[in-house]
C-alpha cells in the first residue's frame, strides 16, 4: 500500500494494467517485491532518467562449480565514477540494491579517488587484473579481494605504467584487452596503442583511434578523450564510452549478417541509459548511511 500511494505522490496515475503497482485495486505483494520495468519507465517519463559519464566499466570474471563439480565462468559488471561503485545485476537490467558503494569499500588497496582503467589479462598461460589510475598501475589479487602490495621480486605496487608497460604513454584516458589478438589497447587522447602481452612490446603504435575503430557512419565517432571501452560477456562485444554515449563495436556476427561492415568498426553512437537502466547517482547522506 505504502508504495503505491508512493507512486501517487510522484505523479503516477491508477492503471489497469496487471502487474502494476498503481492498479486502482490493491493487491498483495510478496517481500522483497520492486517495481516492474513498465512502472519505472512511467517514473522515467516524467523525471527523466539518470545521466553521466563513468570512470571505467568492466566485467569481473569469477570461476566456480556448478552443482555437477564442473568449472564454470561467471561474472559481473561494474561501473566506477568518482570513487564510487555500481554492480549491473544483467539478469535483471538494473544495479543492485543498496548502491552505490565507495570503492575504499569494495575494492580494497586501489586508488579511491577514482579508476582510469581496468584490464583483465586472460590467455593459457596468463592470468592477471589491473587497475590503472594516472601514471600508476595497481595489480589485484582476485583471490583474497584486495590489490598486491608487491610483486614477486618484491618490488611495490602500484608502479609506474612505463615500469610493467613499456612503450605506452602516461596517464591514459583508459584501455582494454583484447583476447583476440592478446593485446591492450590503451587510449589517450585521439591515439590508441596496442601492448602486446606475450612479448611486452609496442610495435607499430600509436595510430588514430578513428583509424583502427573506424566509424560505421560518417561523422559518428567519438575520436578523442574516451570515459571507457570494455568488452561485455552479456553482449559479446566491445564498447567504447564518451560523455552520456556508447558505441558498439562491430563483432564477428555483425561481419557474418553484413561482410560489408568494417573490421572493429563503431555502429552510430546510443544513449548509455538505453541500454544500461537506472545507474543513478544518490544524495550524499545515502551515501554516508551506507
Amino acid at each position: 500500500v505504502a508504495v503505491h500511494e508512493i507512486g501517487h505522490v510522484l505523479g503516477l496515475p491508477h492503471t489497469y494494467r496487471t502487474g502494476s503497482v498503481m492498479q486502482s485495486s490493491y493487491i498483495p505483494h510478496e517481500v522483497g517485491f520492486e517495481l516492474d520495468w513498465l512502472d519505472r519507465k512511467a517514473v522515467q517519463q516524467l523525471y527523466g532518467v539518470c545521466e553521466g559519464p563513468f570512470d571505467t566499466i568492466f566485467d569481473w570474471i569469477r570461476k566456480e562449480r556448478n552443482q555437477y563439480g564442473e568449472l564454470v565462468v561467471q561474472f559481473n559488471t561494474y561501473f566506477f565514477r568518482n570513487g564510487w561503485y555500481w554492480l549491473y545485476e544483467n539478469r535483471n537490467n538494473r544495479t543492485r540494491y543498496g548502491d552505490p558503494i565507495a570503492l575504499s569499500v569494495g575494492w580494497r588497496g586501489i586508488s579511491y579517488e577514482g579508476i582510469d582503467a581496468f584490464v583483465h589479462i586472460w590467455t593459457w598461460t596468463k592470468y592477471a587484473t589491473y587497475f590503472f589510475k594516472g601514471t600508476q598501475y595497481w595489480r589485484y589479487d582476485n583471490e583474497n579481494d584486495i590489490a598486491y602490495t608487491a610483486d614477486a621480486k618484491g618490488k611495490r605496487y602500484p608502479k609506474l605504467i612505463s615500469e610493467g608497460f613499456p612503450g605506452v604513454p602516461s596517464p591514459i584516458d583508459t584501455a582494454f584487452y583484447d583476447r583476440r589478438d592478446q593485446h591492450i589497447y590503451f587510449f589517450k587522447d585521439s591515439n590508441v596503442i596496442a601492448f602486446n602481452v606475450n612479448t611486452k612490446q609496442v610495435n607499430g603504435y600509436p595510430k588514430r583511434i578513428v583509424d583502427v575503430f573506424p566509424g560505421v557512419v560518417l561523422d559518428d565517432h567519438p575520436i578523442s578523450n574516451l570515459n571507457a571501452v570494455y568488452y561485455s560477456y552479456k553482449y559479446q562485444s566491445i564498447f567504447f564510452f564518451k560523455n552520456n554515449f556508447f558505441w558498439k563495436v562491430v563483432n564477428e556476427r555483425d561481419k557474418q549478417r553484413n561482410p560489408s561492415l568494417p573490421y572493429n568498426g563503431l555502429f552510430p553512437k546510443r544513449k548509455i541509459g538505453d541500454q544500461w537502466f537506472d545507474i543513478c547517482n544518490v544524495h550524499s547522506s545515502v551515501l554516508e548511511m551506507n
